[in-house]
Order: structure tokens, then C-alpha cells, then sequence
């Protein structure tokens, strides 16, 4: 493999491409004779095709209607791609498979093309194979469009790589959403996708977006139709002809060319009279399907249905549908060719294209075509099919006693969830839970899988489910971790799906006592009962409302403590909630490490990843808050690998979001804001909504306030007053308010934070908005004796939990309300911040002590402070600080030390690419680690060498700031 070079500045990026040069190809003239009228068109998609030979990869669209064109412009670009020894990879929507999860992805990879394809390609559809048996949530969906993704750039390696994708407008939703994802990044990438969808105005909105070339076929000229007619038919034609046909026709070239061939079989030649015209083609294709039709045998016509009913097919199941032998099936199928109506070949059998199969369906007799649709799908389920290849023909077929068409059904929806279609999903099951034998358990699978989509529409199967579910009715119905060893309760079941809908519609109190009410029927070894109980310390963790009503429940289980052995998963949770609330309530720091150290302990032999994960998240939060930052950096590097690893995008959102967290605590605003930045786009990527990401946003506002700067509105908006999660995003909404000077606002704000972390039961300093408080009563000259007692309880709390920055911070609000004791009280803040790794607090402390040594004229003394004080602000990039001490420090005859003589500093993203080069990673495993491309990638790279003054990425691990 050789070394790509940048293009730029020539250095060593490190990307591996294949060797050799890329073939060349174009699209030759003879070969586009045929297409009338497209010329301008032809030249566009050689220039494309030509730029994605070269590596410029890119999307080409074409917008047509039915018969417009579109399927035999993408017929010339496949074989000029094919001559130059290009991967080419075909698939086309099928308007009975639209439910059928990737199918059109997996027409791509596995279809012919794919299948003969050399190298990685085979490795696509095994891509698909790996999702099949495994549920798909949104990060799961996200991480197998990253999969899909770079196994495409490895085909790409061996050549360039050209994706049609025709009939766009009946692929499946999954499909297209990987296109969609995938076009963006096809830049810098030797791969083409060729697009072709009917128009209208969501087409064109989804498709037509961004960096696109459309084309869009209109209509052909009455000029264009006459040069047509003239070339075939030998001979010119009149302009009233040729209107006559662009007018029938509404210049379709589909039509037109049906036109001309049943000119010739009529014998009609260019001169032919214009009211002949009109009675050979009173309405379009219909017309001329049956008219062809009709001079077709009976065996022609039973097939022609059957092939209409089945769409794409083989022929000994459309002969079989069709009620005829192999040889009298032969024969009609060749009869259907000869008649245009069939397309010609060994392959697959099909109609010449998709309008004619529309004509021949829906011409068929209502009764005939439920009839053949029910033939389908039983002779379909005889063959072992799968159920999202029979359930079409079900639903077509209408109401039917087929005993096995509810469980066809459900398992056509259950295999669109597992594939990551919800949407596909719930057409299924609510088909399922329509018929009269359907039980609880398809409606809570309905509403299960709505309540991913459509929450509020999931209420009302979920209900239905809970009401008809009986205390017996029970079975393991595929919930994680059930077995036949211990079965569920559809009830219980149900119980818990309808609690997280509510939960999320702003309705947590009634999700609450909804799974009280159930808890209390289960006994503590149901294996639905640890699911509920997790269930319930959702609602109480995320419904403030919730969490006061769950008190008494919380300190049961929480006192309790089940067996080790016989619910780990449990005991761990119940160890690190415990963790958490006693970091939020002022607990001693060893107390907390307790509840930590229990949480934790054997914790890699969990069998529950997921499990593992959340009580890691509860831990490091707490370590977080009691100052253990050595504990909680391990915890949050450790997650943020691990979902990084496995492609978890939902969930490496979420682990940005607390590391961004911890690096705001430390003081590490620039990479705070960056690491929070990152997870709300990756978040927005993703097109998720996670209630870890107010904690994100909280992070921008704070570190706007101690920059300065005004955060973007839309971090502000919408907080939920019963959603505990925003009650971060509320405090730093008031340090914001305090740090711009408005502080009658800010200390109303600071007293309503306050005042819901104590109605939950938080009463600890972890979050200072007692001393913040004080501040803005202070600066506002009001309420002396409120701000002596909000300063004085909080220093006692952080006193008696033993959390330095907590304490440093009460004793900097204290100094500022004790006249006689300010020296020695932030004398003692500068003691006790000196050895945490809280470098912005230490910065205040030392810029409070030495004003207050500039003010007892101890210039040395004031000098020496405010001068660490400016150093540090500068280090932790807190601009409204540095603003502050600079003329304290000038005053004290100090000058703040002039920038170290270095190259322009990395950002955050440049310095993450260079440190993984450093380690040895190529450009390729950076960018699927990152979730970016590859020429984002070398683009970091390049600015990186070009500030670092080297060219190639051996230098990188000598010139890399430390802890790079």
C-alpha cells in the first residue's frame, strides 16, 4: 500500500490508499444515441462519474417522473463505470418490500454485483447479517451506518466505487437513512452514489440538500419528440405529429416509446392521421398494458397477474401462484417478453418497468387481486419465507381466518425492530393487534415500539396491554435478560413501557405510582421485578415530583440491600445511586467512597454490560462531586473509550458530556467547552435526546460566564422544572446572570436552585449556590443576615463532607462578609485549594488574597498572589479573570508574564487527531474512532504540522505539547 501524500503542503498524512493508478472512464457517445433529448443531461454525469474517478466523491440525483428517463440514464453510467473496471454495486426500491428493513442496502452488498465484487465487499452484507439478530437502537443504528460506511471506503481502496440506487422513492426508511448519512461523506472519497426518485416536495427537500448534483427530466420538447419519431420510423414526421404524440404523451419518454412500437405493430408510418393517434393511446401506458394484454393467451394473462402480485420474483413461484406447469409457464413468460410487458433474461422475473406492473395490478379484478395476494402469502409461508416478505400479501389480502396471519404479522414487526425500522415495525404489529385473536402481548409490542417513535400515540395500545393483561398472563416475550427459566408478566410488561413513556411526556408522578402499584404484585425474585425497580429509580432521577413521592421506596431498598447473590446488577445500582445522592447531600468523602467501592467491586464480571455502564456513570458522578477527579477522570476516559470502541454515538454523547463535566470542575475550560460542544453535535448527529445532555449545555453556559462571552440561546431554552437533569442547566443559567451583573436575577435564580435540590433531598455544597447567593445579595447591598446564614451553612456542610473545592469555595464567600477575618479566611481558601487539581477556584482564591494584601499596602505579598492568580486564569483560559488581576497585579508593580515563545497553540480537535497519529493510527482508524471523515482527518493533521513546524507524523510524538 503506498503513503498519501497531502495535497496541500506535501506532507506525510498517513492515509492508506491502493496502488496504482485510477482507471479512467467516461460516458461514450454511440452508447447514449438511444436517449432522446438528453444530451445536456449525458454531459453532466460523465463530468460527475469522471470526479468521483478522481476521488471526488459526490451524490447525483435524478428527479423524474415514472417512464422520465431516469432508469436508462442510469443504465449508461453503470456500463461506462463498468468498461473502466469500477465497482459498481445496483439496487432498486420495490414498492412490496418498503418494510423490509436495509433491503435496498442489502440489495447493494449482496445482490449479483455485490456478491462478485474482490475484497472487502462481501464484508457489507455480512455487516447487515451481524444486525439481524440483535435489537437496534438509535447508537446501535448509528454504529452500523459507521460500519457500513468504512467497509465501503476499503472496496473503495481496490477501485472506484459506483452506488445506484434506482426507484429511491419505494426504498425501505433504513435504507435511506444510510444514504442519507453516507452522501456527506463521500467527499475525498473515490465512490459515487447515483440516486433516482419520482419528484415531490419531500424528495427534493431529503435528496436535493447540500453539496448534490440534481438533474431534474422534464418533459420532452414537441422538437425532441419529432427528432425521436423521424430516427425511428424513417422517415420526418409533421410538427402537428409530433405535438400530437408530446401532448399524448405529456412528453414521457417511456411513453413515447411504447408509442412507436405499437406504431409499428399497427403498420402506422410518419404520416399517420392525428385522430389515429388518439385511439391508439387514449390513456397512457394503462392503455397500452391492455391493450397488449388482450391479444395475449389465457396462460400470459394468469401469469402476467401473478408476476404483478408477487412484484420481483422467480418464476417456478409465480407459476405456481399462477396455476400453471413449468413448461406452459415457460412459455408465457416468453410470450410476455415478445409482448414488452416482461423484461427479457435469465434472471429474476420482472416487469420492463414499474408503471407497466402498476397497470397489470391494479387492472385486476378487487376480489381476484385480495385472492392472489392470500395464494401469496400462503404459498409463501409454506416455503418457509420471511414473515416481512409474507406479511405484505396479508395486508392486501384484507380480512382473512388464516390462523397463522397474527403471528406472521408480529413477527414481520419484531423483525423491522430488530433490524432498526420502528417506524416499519409498528405498521406491522398494529396490523397484528388489529385481528380478533390478537392478545395483550402483540399490543405491548405495538406500543413498545411506538413509544421509540411516537410516545404519545404509544398510550394507547400500552393501556389496552395493561388492561387486558391478567395477573397469569405471562411469557418471556423478548424482553433482555428473560428466559423461559423465569417468565415476565405481559402486565408488569406493560407497566413499565407505558411508566417511561409517561415519564418522558412530562407525566413522572403517574408513571410513578403506575409501577408502585405493579411493584407490589411482584416478589423480589420475578426477573421483571428488578426491571421495574430500575424503572422507578428512572422516574425518581429524572421526575423531581417523582423522586419526593419514591422517598419512602428509595430508602427501603437503599437500607435493605439485596443479596449479592441473587441480584448483583441490582446491588450495584442500588451501591452507586447511593454513591451519588450522598455526594449530592454533604455525606463525608469516606462515606461516599464506601458506596463506591461496593458499587464497583466485581463489577467486570457483571453479565449486563448496560448495567455496568450506568452504575460506572453514577460512580464517576460521584466521585466527581466529592473531589476524588483522579477516580471520576478514570471512570469518564474509561467510558468514553468504551462507547468510542463500540460505536455507541447516543452514549459517547452522553460520556463527553460528564468528562466535559469533570474538566469544567478542574478548570480546563477550553477542553470543557470543546468535549461539551462535541457531545450536543454528535448528539444532534445522532438525533437524539438524552438527559445527560442538559449537562452538556450546563457546561457552555458556565464556561460563557467565566469567559465572558454571551453562550448561543438555544443552551438557555425550554427547562423543564420537574426534570431534575436541568437543574444544572438552571445553575449555570444563574452564574451566568451573576457573572454579567445582574444580581437581583441571579439570586433569585440561586435561591429557586437551592430550593429544589432541598425539596429532592440534596442539601449538600457540591453545587456553591448558597455562597453564590450571598454574592449577589452582597453585591447588591441587601439581606446582610440572609447572606451570613446561607455562607456560614454552606461551610459547615462542605466542612463536614470534606471536599476541598467545596470548602475553598465557602471560605472565599465567607472572607468577603467577615471584615476583621478576611486575610486569615482566604489565607486558609488558598491552603486548602493549593494541592486540589480546582485550578480556576485556587485562581480566585489567590486573585481575593492578594487584593486583600494590595489593600494592607503588602505589595510583595499582592504581587506574588496576583501574579499565580493571572498565570493560572491564563492556563485555565478564564478570560473575565485574566480581566480582573491584570490591573490588581499592575498596581502591585507585577507584570503579567509575556507568553512562552511557541508555535500558535492546537485546538482541542487538532491536538486529538495528532495524538492519536502520535500513537500510530492511520488516518482511516482515526476518523472511525472520531466519528469524522477521513478528510477531516487530514485536514487536522495538516494545520497541526504546519503549527508545529514538522511534515511528517514520525515527528509528531517529539513536538506535541505534554499530556497531548
Amino acid at each position: 500500500m503506498a503513503q498519501a501524500v497531502d495535497r496541500d503542503t506535501g506532507a506525510d498524512t498517513g492515509s492508506d490508499i491502493g496502488a496504482g493508478e485510477r482507471p479512467s472512464m467516461s460516458l461514450v457517445p454511440p452508447a447514449s444515441r438511444s436517449i432522446h433529448g438528453r444530451d445536456a443531461e449525458i454531459a453532466v454525469l460523465g463530468d460527475w462519474l469522471a470526479g468521483v474517478v478522481r476521488g471526488d466523491g459526490s451524490r447525483c440525483v435524478l428527479m423524474g417522473e415514472a417512464g422520465g428517463g431516469k432508469t436508462s440514464l442510469q443504465q449508461l453510467v453503470v456500463a461506462a463505470a463498468d468498461a473502466g473496471a469500477a465497482t459498481v454495486l445496483t439496487a432498486g426500491g420495490r414498492e412490496l418490500e418498503q418494510d423490509f428493513p436495509f433491503g435496498t442496502v442489502r440489495q447493494l452488498f449482496d445482490g449479483p454485483r455485490g456478491r462478485r465484487a474482490s475484497g472487502p465487499a462481501g464484508v457489507l452484507a455480512a455487516r447487515l447479517d451481524d444486525a439481524r439478530g440483535r435489537s437496534m437502537g438509535t447508537g446501535d443504528t448509528f454504529a452500523l451506518f459507521q460500519d457500513l460506511y468504512w467497509s465501503l471506503l476499503d472496496v473503495a481502496d481496490q477501485a472506484p466505487v459506483l452506488l445506484v440506487v434506482d426507484d429511491l422513492h419505494w426504498a425501505d426508511e433504513p435504507s435511506r437513512r444510510w444514504l442519507e448519512f453516507l452522501g456527506p461523506r463521500l467527499d475525498g472519497v473515490a465512490a459515487g452514489l447515483l440516486l433516482a426518485s419520482r419528484p415531490d416536495e419531500v424528495a427534493r427537500a431529503r435528496w436535493t440538500a447540500g453539496d448534490v448534483t440534481v438533474l431534474d427530466l422534464a418533459p420532452l420538447s414537441a422538437d425532441v419528440t419529432a427528432r425521436w419519431l423521424t430516427a425511428d420510423l424513417g422517415a420526418p414526421v409533421s410538427p402537428r405529429v409530433a405535438r400530437t404524440v408530446a401532448e399524448l404523451t405529456g412528453g414521457n419518454p417511456l411513453l413515447v416509446r411504447e408509442l412507436v412500437q405499437e406504431m409499428r405493430a399497427h403498420g402506422l408510418g410518419p404520416d399517420v392521421g392525428v385522430d389515429r393517434l388518439r385511439a391508439l393511446l387514449p390513456s397512457g401506458v394503462r392503455s397500452f398494458v391492455l391493450l397488449r394484454m388482450a391479444s395475449l393467451d389465457q396462460r400470459a394473462s394468469r401469469l402476467a397477474a401473478a408476476v404483478a402480485v408477487l412484484d420481483r420474483t422467480d418464476l417456478p413461484t409465480a407459476a405456481d401462484l399462477a396455476g400453471l406447469d413449468p413448461d406452459a409457464a415457460a412459455d408465457a413468460r416468453n410470450e410476455l417478453e415478445a409482448a414488452r410487458i416482461l423484461g427479457g433474461g435469465a434472471g429474476p422475473v420482472q416487469f420492463v418497468h414499474p408503471l407497466v406492473r402498476t397497470a397489470v395490478h391494479h387492472q385486476l379484478d378487487p376480489t381476484r387481486r385480495r385472492r392472489l395476494h392470500l395464494r401469496a402469502a400462503e404459498l409463501l409461508h409454506g416455503r418457509g419465507a420471511r414473515a416481512d416478505l409474507v406479511a405484505p400479501h396479508l395486508l392486501e389480502a384484507g380480512d382473512t381466518d388464516t390462523v397463522w396471519a397474527t403471528a406472521v404479522l408480529a413477527e414481520a414487526g419484531r423483525q423491522a425492530r430488530r433490524h432498526g425500522d420502528p417506524r416499519a415495525a409498528a405498521r406491522w404489529l398494529r396490523a397484528a393487534a388489529a385481528r380478533p385473536d390478537a392478545g395483550p402481548q402483540v399490543l405491548l409490542e405495538w406500543g413498545e415500539t411506538l413509544a421509540a417513535i411516537d410516545p404519545a400515540a404509544a398510550v394507547q395500545p400500552l393501556s389496552s396491554a395493561l388492561s387486558r393483561a391478567g395477573d397469569g398472563v405471562r411469557g418471556t416475550g423478548g424482553i433482555p435478560g428473560a428466559t423461559s427459566d423465569g417468565a415476565v408478566t405481559v402486565r408488569a410488561r406493560a407497566a413499565v413501557a407505558l411508566a417511561q413513556v409517561e415519564l418522558y411526556r412530562g407525566h413522572g408522578l403517574q408513571a410513578a405510582e403506575s409501577l408502585l402499584e405493579i411493584r407490589a404484585e411482584l416478589s423480589d425474585d420475578d426477573p421483571v421485578a428488578e426491571r421495574v425497580d430500575f424503572q422507578l429509580l428512572a422516574c425518581g432521577a429524572v421526575s423531581a415530583a417523582a423522586r419526593e413521592r419514591l422517598a419512602p421506596w428509595r430508602r427501603r431498598v437503599v437500607a435493605e440491600r439485596f443479596p449479592a447473590g441473587v441480584r448483583p446488577g441490582w446491588v450495584r445500582m442500588v451501591a452507586a445511586t447511593d454513591a451519588l445522592d450522598g455526594a449530592m447531600d454533604g455525606r463525608p468523602v469516606g462515606e461516599v467512597a464506601v458506596s463506591v467501592s461496593r458499587a464497583i467491586h466485581g463489577l467486570e464480571t457483571a453479565t449486563d454490560p448496560a448495567v455496568a455502564g450506568i452504575v460506572l456513570s453514577l460512580i464517576g458522578l460521584a466521585q466527581l462531586l466529592v473531589d476524588d477527579f483522579d477516580g471520576a477522570r478514570a471512570v469518564f476516559d474509561r467510558l468514553v473509550q468504551r462507547t468510542d470502541r463500540d460505536s455507541l454515538a447516543d452514549r459517547h454523547a452522553d460520556m463527553l458530556a460528564q468528562r466535559a463535566s469533570l474538566r469544567l470542575r478542574v478548570g480546563d475550560l477550553a477542553e470543557a467547552l470543546a468535549e461539551a460542544q462535541d457531545a450536543l453535535d454528535l448528539a444532534d448527529a445522532v438525533g437524539t435526546t438524552s438527559s445527560l445532555l442538559p449537562r452538556a449545555a450546563a457546561v457552555v453556559v458556565s464556561v460563557a460566564a467565566d469567559q465572558g462571552t454571551a453562550p448561543l440561546a438555544y443552551v438557555l431554552d425550554d427547562i423543564d422544572p420537574d426534570a431534575t437533569a436541568f437543574r444544572l442547566l438552571a445553575y449555570s443559567r444563574a452564574e451566568l446572570l451573576l457573572a454579567q451583573g445582574k444580581n437581583a436575577a441571579a439570586a433569585e435564580a440561586f435561591e429557586a436552585y437551592g430550593a429544589m435540590n432541598l425539596r429532592l433531598g440534596w442539601s449538600g455544597a457540591a453545587s456553591p449556590w448558597r455562597s453564590r447567593c450571598a454574592t449577589a445579595l452582597r453585591r447588591q447591598g441587601v439581606a446582610p443576615d440572609r447572606s451570613r446564614e446561607l455562607v456560614d451553612a454552606e461551610l459547615a456542610i462542605a466542612r463536614r463532607a470534606g471536599a476541598p473545592r467545596a470548602i475553598g469555595v465557602a471560605l472565599r464567600a465567607a472572607a468577603h462578609l467577615r471584615a476583621g477575618s478576611t486575610a486569615e479566611l482566604l489565607a486558609e481558601a488558598v491552603t486548602v485549594l493549593q494541592d486540589s487539581p480546582a485550578r480556576l477556584e485556587l485562581a480566585w482564591a489567590l486573585a481575593d488574597f492578594g487584593v486583600e494584601h494590595l489593600r494592607s499596602d503588602r505589595r510583595a505579598d499582592a504581587r506574588a498572589a496576583l501574579s499565580r492568580a493571572h498565570d493560572l486564569a491564563v492556563e485555565c483560559a478564564a478570560h473575565r479573570l485574566v480581566a480582573q488581576v491584570r490591573p490588581a497585579l499592575l498596581s502591585s508593580g507585577g507584570r503579567p508574564r509575556p507568553a512562552a515563545d511557541r508555535p500558535p497553540a492546537l485546538t482541542r480537535s487538532e491536538r486529538v487527531v495528532a495524538g492519536h497519529a502520535a500513537q500510530g493510527l492511520g488516518n482511516r482508524q482515526i476518523a472511525r474512532a472520531l466519528f469524522v471523515t477521513e478528510k477531516t482527518v487530514e485536514a487536522h493533521l495538516r494545520h497541526a504540522y504546519r503549527k508545529l513546524g514538522i511534515r511528517s507524523r514520525n515527528e509528531l510524538a517529539g513536538r506535541l505539547p505534554a499530556g497531548d
